[in-house]
């Protein structure tokens, strides 16, 4: 049942059972040898000669196959993850024995129809880095005052740096066994490198966790670990939070670039283009005030890639801290059905470590 609108990690996060332990291996692409895949044939696997990397077991046609693999995993195994091809590497996984090879490289998905989309155009539904914004001496130097009026806009520069934790929860409704139920999405961070975003139905739970350079996916009470995209990926989303952002301002890599002047509905902006970590991310900031009033970036809503715009409403205070209650979202332009409520924002919350520990 997973599958995560991460638009709400804009600006996101509650319980959690037992800590996870690692799940068992799960056996993929119908016992077919990768290496073979990728190549165009589709060889058995033989029981004895095989490997696990991530969530999955993998088989080989033979040993050589298998030394193959283990030399460029990242090449020869699923792609994204084990999320659906279409949806991206943050959606919930694929079916590992619906495959498509694209490019030299295997990919899974959630549906037949799934797989049809991402076949019909897989540009739109693969993930690359951003290049780092640049400019000139002075844009960079506006790009570091934008910087500071939007610290001043969040309640001051003393307010943001005070930050230890965020929690940010996010209610839904939705409809099952002829009731309504509700799906609590909760976002929680301890700076600055522990990040976990969590969904809870009436039937079970999911969460995606990353500490430091580990991630994990977890669900119920088993977990595996994130490949190395999904983590960074999965770090991208929650730099999409202006606040989570400006409190990385002095990471190695942290870009500030003034890109100009607009508007954000009646509201003159002036753009502030901040490149970290692989993605750039575009504030929209009033630079008399300094609230920041949209973001935009190359990403998705939900599943094709384009450009998103996030804009930000109902502003409140909390504990000194002026946030958005709300987020409107829109694709190229175009209005998406994605608009984000939050029901609850809390400002240096106690969490427990349970909720970013490794698996056991």
């Amino acid at each position: 049942m997973k599958t995560i609108v991460y638009v709400a990690i804009a600006f996101v996060v509650g319980s959690s059972s037992a800590a996870e332990r690692l799940g068992e291996p799960v056996p993929c692409l119908k016992g077919l040898d990768p290496v073979a895949l990728t190549q165009g044939q589709e060889l058995p696997g033989d029981s004895g000669i095989s490997t696990v990397r991530g969530r999955y077991r993998y088989l080989f046609a033979s040993e050589e196959n298998k030394a193959t693999f283990e030399k460029h995993p990242n090449r020869y195994s699923i792609q994204l993850g084990g999320g659906c091809g279409r949806m991206g590497p943050l959606s919930g996984v694929g079916s590992p024995d619906r495959f498509l090879v694209h490019d030299g490289r295997i990919y899974i998905f959630a549906s037949d129809q799934c797989r049809n989309g991402f076949k019909a155009a897989p540009e739109k539904h693969i993930e690359a880095d951003d290049p780092p914004p640049t400019g000139s001496e002075a844009n960079l130097a506006r790009g570091q005052e934008l910087v500071q009026r939007a610290l001043v806009g969040f309640g001051g520069a003393t307010k943001v740096d005070a930050i230890t934790s965020l929690e940010l929860k996010r209610v839904r409704t939705y409809q099952a066994d002829g009731a309504d139920k509700e799906q609590a999405t909760y976002s929680r961070v301890i700076f600055p490198d522990q990040f976990r975003l969590e969904d809870i139905w009436h039937t079970g739970s999911s969460a995606d966790f990353v500490r430091g350079d580990r991630g994990y996916r977890a669900e119920g009470d088993q977990a595996w670990p994130m490949d190395e995209i999904v983590r960074r990926e999965f770090l991208k989303t929650f730099r999409r939070n202006p606040l989570v952002l400006l409190k990385a301002r002095k990471e190695s890599g942290f870009r500030a670039v003034a890109a100009g002047r607009g508007q954000v509905g009646d509201q003159e902006v002036e753009w502030l283009a901040i490149g970290l970590g692989g993605s750039t991310n575009t504030l929209g900031i009033d630079a008399t005030t300094g609230r920041v009033h949209s973001v935009r970036y190359r990403g998705r809503a939900p599943s094709a890639i384009g450009d998103v715009q996030r804009t930000f409403s109902d502003f409140r205070e909390v504990d000194g801290l002026i946030v958005p209650f709300g987020i409107a979202v829109s694709l190229n332009d175009s209005p998406t059905t994605q608009a984000v409520r939050f029901a609850n924002v809390s400002v240096n919350p106690k969490l427990d470590d349970k909720l970013f520990a490794v698996p056991e």
